[in-house]
């Protein structure tokens, strides 16, 4: 018998309008009083059910028009009606029982698998290799031995949704290992989702009718693409645009059990008699290649015919100086260029010129190994195309500028530090990305005040006043950028005591770096100071 239905039963843990916390179906997201937010146990598992949700409503009920986008957005459709459309995909979204199941393999067979524990499908718990070499010093082994379906089934899309390298013939996710998202925020749960829902005016977005339409969309429900020969890549011509909300990587079977007595959660603490301990493996999963384009992620443009690649998380991936071009692109001369991601691009033609708020997250990975969990949020103002090409071209001379500033103060740290300036000594690496970080992180206020400044003008078709304005904030900007350096400089490098021997070193490093610091901003920025010893 098949339970544990993620559309048709209430098992989404979420906070309500009033307060109050309970569980809701997908369907119920516009029920009263409104969920307002997720209320899951881990970080990760609350981006991954926002792309689950989006990903349910685009492809059970997407709008068809920008008119139908704007309805719903105002007067959000009553629970009843997501039902509705949701219910003929109730058959395919059952987590335990009869296959086929949710995000598991179709055909995988006991004698097939590799039975592991459920720990292992956390992305952050330690591998194999961690486990042999005794090296799991941050996430240990042994804390998680027991789900709950509810923590099992965001466990299972997480892993899907993100999967990294996971060793041989275990493939990542279809937009790579660890990529970034951003999804637009609203003042509800529905809004969140609806905001992020691609308007679908053509069969791009919206499911298939053909026989086959299921299958290509949802690959639980067509026996995978064994990928361990040539030439059995996942391409996109094998599926449907609406799949990159649904790939499905890894070959995964959870083994479910009943007790007698109900057994805690080790994520949630929840008491339950359905358990999840153990889950089947098998490599050679669906090996995801080609121009697959996720709504949800930006990317990078090779050029040159070559498929996009999806920006991956890192740990200033939810910094400033990465704001520009995951939400607006880069200037036109940039070497590189970002497409940011489609659920952003639509956003400036369906809301009004109010200030949006974009969520960023995703894992920083170290080919197998997860770094962290990043997650921050970031203002977006919608704007017509010359208005943002303009706030491309100002913005990205701010950030450029910035970036040589920071390089240039990390390069005097290491001049003052050692005498050869760090190139035969192993310089201290935490000190150096400590200093980065957090050269970025004390000007961050500054440059989100500065930036709104900017776009006022611009959104009010001001010429005039946006001429006036941009030489005071870029010397207001450059002021910023000069004494934070200084201030970083003075605590890496002239704090404590230092010899005689030393300080010539010292200061001739800070006088080099404030020639060069100030000059650039004089020849960028128009500072008026041309640099000079202090």
């Amino acid at each position: 018998m098949k339970t544990f239905n993620l559309l048709s039963d209430q098992w989404l843990p979420v906070i309500l309008s009033d307060g109050g916390r309970t569980r809701i179906a997908p369907w119920e997201l516009t029920a009263t009083p409104a969920p307002v937010a997720l209320d899951v146990p881990r970080p990760d598992f609350g981006g991954a059910m926002l792309e689950f949700l989006v990903g349910c409503v685009q492809t059970m009920i997407p709008p068809h028009s920008n008119k139908d986008k704007q309805a719903w957005r105002k007067t959000p459709p009553q629970p009843e009606t997501l039902r509705a459309a949701m219910e003929p995909f109730f058959p395919h979204f059952f987590l335990l029982g009869e296959r086929p199941l949710f995000m598991q393999d179709l055909t995988l067979t006991p004698e097939e698998e590799n039975v592991v524990g459920i720990a292992a499908l956390l992305i952050d718990s330690p591998g194999e290799n961690a486990l042999k070499k005794d090296t799991d010093f941050f996430v240990k082994r042994g804390r998680i031995e027991s789900l709950c379906p509810t923590c099992a089934a965001m466990a299972l899309f997480t892993m899907q949704a993100f999967a990294p390298t996971g060793g041989v013939g275990y493939r990542t996710s279809l937009r790579g290992g660890g990529p970034l998202s951003t999804l637009v925020l609203g003042n509800t749960l529905w809004e969140t989702v609806w905001n992020n829902v691609l308007v679908a005016s053509s069969d791009e977005w919206r499911m298939p009718t053909t026989p086959d339409g299921l299958g290509r969309v949802l690959p639980w429900t067509v026996p995978t693409r064994i990928s361990k020969e040539k030439g059995t890549a996942c391409l996109p011509e094998h599926g449907h645009p609406l799949h990159a909300f649904w790939g499905m990587p890894r070959r995964i079977r959870l083994h479910s059990e009943t007790s007698v007595q109900p057994i805690g959660c080790d994520i949630c603490g929840t008491a339950t008699t359905t358990v999840i301990r153990q889950m089947g493996v098998k490599n050679y999963g669906n090996n995801y290649e080609g121009a697959w384009r996720h709504p949800l992620t930006p990317y990078h443009d090779p050029g040159q015919d070559k498929p996009p690649l999806s920006v991956k998380g890192s740990a200033d991936g939810t910094a400033y100086n990465q704001w520009l071009g995951l939400l607006y692109g880069l200037p036109a001369d940039s070497k590189k260029k970002l497409l940011p991601a489609l659920c952003i691009q639509q956003v400036r033609d369906l809301t009004e010129k109010a200030t949006m708020r974009i969520s960023v997250f995703g894992y920083d990975m170290n080919n197998m190994e997860p770094m962290q969990w990043c997650e921050g949020e970031m203002p977006f103002y919608p704007l017509e195309d010359a208005e943002a090409a303009i706030l491309r071209e100002e913005v990205g001379l701010w950030l450029s500028v910035a970036d040589r500033i920071r390089s240039n103060m990390l390069k005097a740290v290491k001049d003052a530090l050692f005498a050869d300036g760090g190139r035969n000594a192993k310089t201290d690496q935490t000190l150096l990305s400590a200093a980065s970080m957090a050269f970025w992180s004390r000007t961050e206020s500054v440059f989100h005040a500065l930036v709104a400044r900017f776009v006022m003008p611009l959104q009010k078709g001001d010429p005039v006043e946006q001429d006036a304005l941009a030489p005071t904030l870029r010397k207001e900007w450059a002021t910023t950028i000069l004494n934070t350096a200084e201030v970083l400089f003075a605590e890496q490098a002239e704090s404590g005591t230092f010899s005689s021997v030393e300080a010539p070193r010292i200061y001739g490093a800070l006088n080099q770096m404030r020639r060069f610091n100030r000059g650039l901003c004089n020849k960028e920025l128009g500072t008026g100071n041309k640099g000079g010893n202090a």
